[in-house]
């Protein structure tokens, strides 16, 4: 055969196999790059500060208080860097900055050596706010 035949009928089967998926799949172009999803991404709306204790804490004690991180789906946004701040105490973790595990869930430990209510807060990524708040009372 000719090479020229050859090679200009590879690319009208590859081009012809392209077309074919997008109209057996019905995706467009656009859904099946590698580009980021929006949907995967963080959402400061979704995403949540879980209290596991509800009562007042003693001072000089520590509670926990785990971070959701959700995408606007609602699935679990994976390996997100979550800082913690608080408006009294501390927070245990040193960098107050950690990698979110497996299930979207990052945990701190918070203690305070002054009692008063501490208004906890959250952001993803350094930019993303996560829209809920959570207080806890140190007694």
């Amino acid at each position: 055969m000719d090479k020229k035949f050859l090679a200009i009928f590879t690319v009208f089967l590859l081009i012809f196999s392209l077309f074919a998926t997008i109209v057996i799949f019905n995706k467009p172009i656009s859904q099946m790059s590698a580009r980021a999803n929006p949907a995967a991404q963080p959402s400061g709306e979704k995403s949540l500060l879980l209290l596991t204790n509800f009562k007042p804490i003693n001072i000089n004690e520590q509670t926990t208080v785990n971070v959701a991180v959700r995408s606007e789906s609602g699935e679990p946004s994976f390996n997100k860097k979550v800082a913690l701040t608080t408006t009294l105490g501390k927070v245990i973790e040193s960098d107050q900055t950690t990698s979110v595990n497996n299930n979207g869930v990052v945990s701190f430990h918070i203690t305070s050596n002054t009692p008063g209510t501490a208004v906890i807060s959250a952001t993803i990524d350094q930019n993303i706010l996560i829209k809920n708040k959570v207080t806890l009372i140190f007694k």
